[in-house]
């Protein structure tokens, strides 16, 4: 077993680093359309 690192370097790059941001669907808030999430509203979205 092997421990993947490359998603957390990727966005400690993009905060830190001066990188390119992250892919879709980061950025974008809309509603859970299959009701999956438990989560009743992101505070990330409100801004």
């Amino acid at each position: 077993n092997r421990l993947d690192i490359s998603d957390g370097i990727f966005m400690l790059n993009f905060l830190f680093g001066n990188g390119p941001p992250p892919y879709s669907p980061y950025g974008e808030c809309d509603v859970d359309a299959d009701n999956t999430l438990d989560c009743i509203r992101s505070y990330a979205c409100e801004q």
